[in-house]
């Protein structure tokens, strides 16, 4: 009642975006119903219309602008939760991606370590974003996955492993993958200079700007192993196959992934 008062309900359009989120954001206070409109809200970040993720957005990062630590916190949590529930399912994930990378290039989980509540969040929701790409083909949930990977970067104990996972992406069999997470990575490292020891930060932004990331395969994987060295992560190794257990034919998928990019890129 105090949040939908008759008068707001009168007088509320819920049909449109503008005027239904700032009202039903601050609903994330009632434990009751936070799961369901945080699952709901994700959805909407996640949008395909770019009104209903525009009012979404910066409603959502309007609330957690001005909740205290302990229901950042709290919903630090309940973002983890709903990510690990809908695990493997992309209608929800991709959302949930599309959300982790808005929060984090906004600051919005900065102080989500300020209580003991919180420390594991960072390297909880890491484990999450590694299991949902763990093994998948789709570039595009791969490529929506690079920035939030780089967002995380800004979490100090977990920062080695972000940089291996970006690392796996950068020798990927998909050159817009391996394209797009060098872009990627080349802006956050611009941003947070002390990602990088100070003696290699000049290499390591020179190889990430101007190597060709579409050229072939395996130069690119030498040229990313050399990065690997100068960010002091250990260089990916190739799965090797069991013996007598004969090589996985080349799918239409794999086939066509540079012609696709090539595509992609044309604009068609």
């Amino acid at each position: 009642e105090r949040m939908f008062s008759e008068q707001v309900l009168d007088s509320l359009n819920w049909s449109s975006a503008e005027s239904a989120f700032p009202h039903l954001v601050p609903v994330l206070s009632l434990q009751s119903y936070r799961h369901s409109i945080l699952l709901g809200i994700i959805i909407s970040v996640g949008g395909l219309t770019e009104s209903l993720v525009r009012h979404s957005s910066s409603s959502l990062l309007d609330h957690l602008r001005s909740v205290n630590v302990k229901d950042l916190v709290t919903f630090a949590n309940d973002f983890a939760f709903v990510f690990k529930a809908h695990q493997k399912v992309d209608r929800v994930t991709m959302s949930v991606l599309k959300t982790a990378d808005l929060l984090l290039s906004n600051g919005s989980l900065d102080r989500v370590k300020d209580l003991p509540e919180g420390v594991a969040f960072p390297a909880q929701f890491l484990d999450l974003c590694k299991a949902e790409v763990a093994r998948s083909g789709d570039a595009r949930k791969l490529i929506t996955s690079v920035p939030v990977f780089c967002g995380l970067l800004q979490f100090s104990e977990i920062r080695h492993t972000c940089f291996q996972q970006l690392t796996i992406f950068l020798g990927h069999k998909y050159p817009r993958v391996r394209r797009i997470t060098a872009d990627q990575l080349y802006m956050t490292i611009e941003i947070y200079e002390d990602l990088v020891d100070a003696s290699n930060y000049d290499e390591v932004v020179l190889i990430l700007s101007e190597t060709s990331w579409d050229a072939d395969l395996a130069q690119i994987r030498l040229v990313r192993n050399n990065l690997c060295q100068l960010l002091g992560v250990p260089a990916p190794k190739a799965v090797q196959r069991p013996a007598g257990k004969p090589a996985k034919a080349a799918t239409k998928e794999d086939s066509l992934a540079s012609y696709r990019d090539l595509v992609d890129r044309a604009g068609y």
